[in-house]
């Protein structure tokens, strides 16, 4: 989000940012935009389970509250009311998003895919599968359908769960082979590659005792418990890992041998990317789709669904491995470090190779501020 509101500053429009209370006053956004609002906030549902679909996680971030999400649309109302924006760009705030579709702004969704499904809310295929499933899904998609339809006529407009979801202009910041609904989204949406970047970051030595000729194996990782026996694992498969790994300080950390290398400070991707034989990471999108244009092969240890749906799409392209609970790390493993990975993912890479994401970029920030003097940039994360 910081990147694009560089870039629609630099088109010549005024950023002006709805944030969470917490985040209002962090340096990044200061510097970024003169006008900040706080955020109207949805009570969360905790869940006892992973979601089953998109509308297990809408129904969490409170959708299953007609008048909880009614009081939240109508506050969302009264900030457009005194902005008066343009055009709304969301990131992950699904009750703004109905707001702006209930005030007819032009919105824009900054996704990698996960919270924009198609209108059917599709089962992810992470657990439990099978009819009775697919019938209490399709029971919670109606229910959500109705929820949206009671709150949008208490406010004397129409609106349902499909109209909803098919507001925005679809902006996904990833490629096709990331995206988690692959090709149920028929060409209605537009990727311009993976904008995040990590600041403040520091390159880090690679180990060398494993021998020079040995493959270089770059892992982006969080404190977990897979994490240290992959690096071992990797270790033992006679690979020189260079790990960045956020608060592994804190953590116990064993003894993995001078072949492994963790350290803690942000790497700069382009860099270790160009001298990495493959990767390991956590599937992370921006991460994931980084690897995946430079042609590096990768192991995944997604930590959640949507993680996971990231996941399987880079192996089902043919350029990666998922593992999960119960998985061998060690045929994982020796998958990555073969060959067999890598032709996948120097196929991906050579589709994209003459791909202008700058151009992308300037694409998505010209169609946010068409005709507009100040677009508004919505952030209702918690």
């Amino acid at each position: 989000m910081l990147a694009l509101a560089h870039a629609t500053a630099q088109a010549g429009a005024e950023p002006v940012w709805a944030l969470p209370l917490a985040r209002l006053d962090d340096e990044a956004f200061v510097r970024t935009g003169r006008m900040r609002w706080a955020a109207p906030t949805l009570a969360r549902v905790v869940a006892a389970r992973a979601p089953v679909s998109y509308a297990d996680v809408l129904l969490g971030l409170g959708f299953a509250d007609a008048a909880a999400l009614l009081k939240a649309v109508q506050a969302w109302l009264q900030l457009f009311a005194q902005v008066r924006p343009a055009a709304v760009v969301l990131d992950y705030a699904p009750a703004a998003q109905l707001a702006a579709h209930l005030a007819g702004l032009r919105a824009a969704q900054v996704t990698n895919g996960f919270d924009a499904p198609p209108p059917g809310c599709p089962p992810f295929g992470w657990g439990v599968r099978g009819p009775y499933m697919e019938r209490t899904n399709a029971r919670k998609v109606a229910a959500l359908d109705e929820v949206i339809r009671s709150v949008a006529r208490a406010v004397g407009r129409d609106a349902s769960l499909r109209s909803f979801l098919a507001h925005p202009t679809r902006w996904l910041d990833c490629v096709p082979e990331t995206d988690p609904y692959g090709d149920a989204r028929a060409g209605e949406s537009r990727y311009v590659g993976p904008l995040g970047a990590p600041g403040d970051t520091e390159m880090a030595p690679w180990p060398d005792a494993a021998g020079s000729q040995a493959p270089r194996v770059f892992a982006y990782l969080r404190p977990a418990a897979p994490v240290w026996d992959t690096l071992r694992a990797l270790a033992q498969a006679g690979a020189n890992v260079l790990c960045v790994c956020p608060g592994a300080q804190a953590t116990m950390r064993p003894d993995l041998g001078p072949a492994v290398h963790v350290v803690e400070r942000p790497a700069p991707m382009g860099e270790v990317l160009r001298s990495a034989d493959a990767v390991v990471n956590y599937g992370s999108t921006t991460f994931v789709c980084q690897a995946l244009l430079a042609g590096k092969p990768q192991l995944m240890l997604p930590s959640d669904v949507e993680k996971w749906l990231v996941s399987r799409r880079v192996a089902q392209a043919g350029a990666g491995v998922v593992v999960r609970g119960g998985d061998r790390l060690d045929d994982a493993v020796r998958l990555l470090l073969s060959r067999s990975l890598l032709q996948g993912a120097q196929d991906v890479a050579h589709r994209y190779a003459r791909k202008d994401w700058a151009a992308e970029l300037a694409h998505f920030t010209g169609h946010a501020v068409r005709g507009a003097a100040v677009p508004a940039i919505g952030d209702a994360r918690p």
